[in-house]
């Protein structure tokens, strides 16, 4: 015998507008699952070693913006592109864990957020 709670709960189910009319989807070609190659080139080809892992990539950022914030403290300047600190004498050690492409990718995402000042890449340096 079923309780009273489960019928409730079967029938708020059952009127949930989400799921009535939900259709499956086509991963290949669904914004949010993935995309087909055909539809989707920036100018290079992408492989999947270039892929970073989302966690992997948070990690970056946030390794980045700290690193940013350190040097933008010492130097008394905005905070600088953080992948244009690696492999410099002020590059912080929280950075040493990343790759040059992962801590590229989290300087992307945090210039467009507004957080870092743009790449000083083939103009001298202000660091």
């Amino acid at each position: 015998m079923t309780g009273r709670g489960e019928n409730l709960n079967n029938d708020r189910e059952d009127r949930d507008p989400r799921k009535r009319h939900e259709k499956p989807r086509d991963r290949a070609n669904d914004p949010v699952e993935g995309h087909a190659k055909s539809d989707f080139n920036d100018g290079h080809d992408q492989d999947d070693h270039d892929q970073i892992d989302s966690y992997r990539l948070m990690e970056a950022v946030d390794a980045a913006l700290r690193a940013s914030e350190e040097i933008a403290q010492y130097t008394g300047n905005p905070r600088p592109y953080p992948a244009d600190l690696m492999g410099t004498a002020l590059q912080p050690d929280m950075l040493a864990p990343f790759t040059l492409h992962e801590i590229e990718e989290a300087s992307k995402f945090l210039l467009r957020m507004g957080e870092v000042s743009p790449s000083g890449r083939g103009r001298k340096s202000a660091i």
